[in-house]
């Protein structure tokens, strides 16, 4: 059964975007809603926010990343690739395409310049 709700409820995008880099993620909602954005922490990946995007998919657009290195995004081989800028502007990157304003970011752990771009 719950694994009924990943299949039915879920849409599962992958984009490319910014330098190249493909990004995996999954929304749920209303794209005319406002946007909430959820970046996992180390060492998840989009699965650790699927009861998030279940309950607050009700009144809003939501969407879950695989940061770069993680999940079905790209692995840059290079270490340098994995600077906090880039991956902050990955996600600035992500909702700019989606013709979005950032309203919510969850656990960012070291993304906190996103929110101050």
């Amino acid at each position: 059964m719950y694994l009924n709700f990943i299949i039915t409820t879920i849409l599962f995008i992958s984009c490319s975007f910014f330098k190249g880099i493909k990004l995996h993620y999954v929304e749920k909602g209303d794209p005319k809603n406002p946007l909430i954005v959820f970046v996992h922490g180390f060492p998840e990946f989009w699965y650790s926010w699927r009861h998030q995007l279940k309950e607050f998919s009700k009144d809003y657009w939501t969407i879950a990343i695989d940061q770069r290195g993680y999940g079905q995004s790209d692995k840059p081989s290079n270490v340098s690739e994995y600077h906090v800028d880039n991956m902050a502007d990955d996600i600035n990157a992500l909702v700019k395409s989606l013709g979005k304003v950032l309203n919510f970011l969850s656990r960012t752990q070291k993304l906190n310049s996103i929110c101050t771009r």
